[in-house]
C-alpha cells in the first residue's frame, strides 16, 4: 500500500474517470467495499464516481499517489562548482 490513513494524496491513472486525475484527496480509513482499498474525501471540488458527483468515496490505493515530506529532503537551491565534465566539484572548508 502507498497510502496511509490521513494521507493527502493526488488520484493518478483513473481511466474510468480521467477527469478526477490531479485532484486532491484526503484518505479517511479503509474501505468497506470489496475491490477497494481507501474511502477518501475531495480536498476540492467534487470527484465524479459510478453515482455521479459526491466529496467523498472508495478508490483503489494504486490509483493514488501520497503527497508526503521526504525525510532529510534539503528544499534550499545552492551553487554547486562543477569541472569542464559536469562533476561536481568539492571544496574544502578552510
Amino acid at each position: 500500500m502507498r497510502c496511509r490513513i490521513g494521507d493527502l494524496a493526488v488520484i493518478v491513472g483513473c481511466v474510468l474517470h480521467p477527469q478526477n486525475n490531479g485532484k486532491l484527496v484526503t484518505v479517511l480509513r479503509r474501505s468497506n467495499l470489496r475491490g477497494y482499498d481507501w474511502f477518501i474525501e475531495a480536498a476540492g471540488g467534487p470527484l465524479l464516481g459510478f453515482e455521479g458527483f459526491s466529496k467523498d468515496g472508495n478508490i483503489r490505493d494504486r490509483l493514488l499517489r501520497p503527497i508526503r515530506p521526504q525525510p532529510d529532503a534539503d528544499e534550499t537551491l545552492r551553487d554547486v562548482p562543477v569541472d569542464a565534465g559536469g562533476r561536481e566539484v568539492v571544496v574544502e572548508a578552510a
